[in-house]
């Protein structure tokens, strides 16, 4: 509708131009208008992809996700995928992936009954080990601490 617009609006100007030069710098505007018109639905697309890929995410945590698996489901190469995601989101989508995976392990151990090794699973992490690790690295504290911590936290209340 908007390209449209600006084709019109460019072929006025064509018809009421009376020279060559002038209908050359028409021309040039119209490139530039369109050129502009282009990139801007082209960002709103990868911006709507990126939206997905974070829902996906959010939607997937328990699943065996990589940036492989996220790029082929929207149907992109990896390296532009990543290129997209770190553009839109300031950071890469690994980093992303383990915040997100952290921050829900944070809540199931303050607000769920269950074992680290069920909360490592829920999370997407098959070794509640390694897990622990990565909580530790990201946290400060381990899994149990910081659910001990959270717990006794309450009870002072």
């Amino acid at each position: 509708m908007l390209l449209t617009k600006i084709l019109n609006s460019s072929y006025k100007k064509i018809i009421m131009s009376d020279s060559v030069k002038n209908i050359g710098d028409i021309f040039e505007n119209y490139i530039k208008e369109l050129k502009s018109e282009i990139l801007k639905i082209s960002g709103e697309r990868h911006r709507s992809i990126i939206e997905q890929a974070k829902d996906y995410i959010d939607g997937s945590l328990a699943l065996d996700i990589n940036l492989n698996i996220a790029a082929e489901k929207f149907y992109l190469s990896p390296c532009y995928f990543s290129y997209l995601f770190k553009k839109e989101m300031g950071i890469n989508f690994n980093e992303f992936l383990i915040k997100k995976r952290i921050e829900r392990s944070k809540y199931l151990l303050k607000n769920v009954k269950k074992n680290v090794s069920d909360v490592a699973l829920e999370v997407g992490y098959k070794d509640s080990s390694y897990f622990s690790v990565v909580f530790k690295k990201r946290v400060g504290m381990s899994p149990r601490d910081y659910r001990n911590l959270n717990i006794s936290g309450e009870d002072a209340i």
